[in-house]
């Protein structure tokens, strides 16, 4: 899935690596895929962000659009999930990129859209800084890292029994509390580092640059 922010450094092969199936761009995201080499599968949004010209580029001619009113009551990224919930069979996961960048409401709102429910798929957002993967109970992330690597552990909301492995400071069993700075770069020893939670959601963020 393409949103409008930071792109990754290397997007194409974040997208490549992933064996995506289904492109979904959220409005102005359509550019990031478009200038990746990807084909769009649907466009989602009211459309306000990108550029006309780009929108009537005769190779999406025939993209599927789903136009939303610019007064509505989620956002364009928002909506794209929701979209994803009534796909059949659901996706494995789903990897949202440029999720950061632009207003500051807006980027803090993309982040935490991983906390609004229990998502029915794996959830990752990358952008131009960190490639992140949701941590849940039923879902533990094994994220390969070079040594030295840095990972951030972000807590959505209380999250208890966080416990990790290949880090050089380790948690186990730890709480992690909204505001705290204590899963604030951690480094990875290499080799594949895990982090489990027994409750509450976190984000594993591998940084980028």
């Amino acid at each position: 899935m393409f949103a409008a922010g930071d792109a990754p450094p290397d997007l194409a092969a974040h997208v490549q690596a992933s064996g995506v199936e289904h492109v979904v761009c959220a409005d102005g995201g359509l550019t990031h895929c478009l200038d990746a080499g990807f084909s769009p599968s649907c466009l989602i949004g009211d459309f306000d962000s990108i550029d006309k010209a780009v929108l009537s580029r005769p190779d999406i001619a025939d993209t599927p659009r789903l136009q939303h009113p610019v007064d509505k009551d989620a956002s364009d990224l928002e909506l794209c999930l929701e979209y994803l919930l009534q796909r059949e069979p659901l996706p494995d996961q789903v990897i949202l990129l440029g999720v950061s960048g632009g207003r500051s409401d807006h980027h803090l709102f993309n982040w935490l859209l991983p906390a609004l429910r229990d998502w029915p798929f794996r959830l990752r957002l990358v952008d131009k800084h960190v490639d992140a993967h949701l941590v849940t109970p039923s879902g533990p992330c094994d994220i390969e890292c070079a040594a030295g690597d840095i990972v951030s552990l972000l807590p959505l909301g209380r999250a208890e029994g966080v416990t990790t492995d290949r880090l050089r400071f380790a948690l186990s069993d730890a709480v992690l509390s909204p505001g705290s700075t204590l899963g604030l770069s951690n480094e990875a020893s290499g080799g594949r580092v895990q982090v489990s939670v027994t409750r509450g959601r976190v984000l594993a963020m591998r940084v980028l640059s």
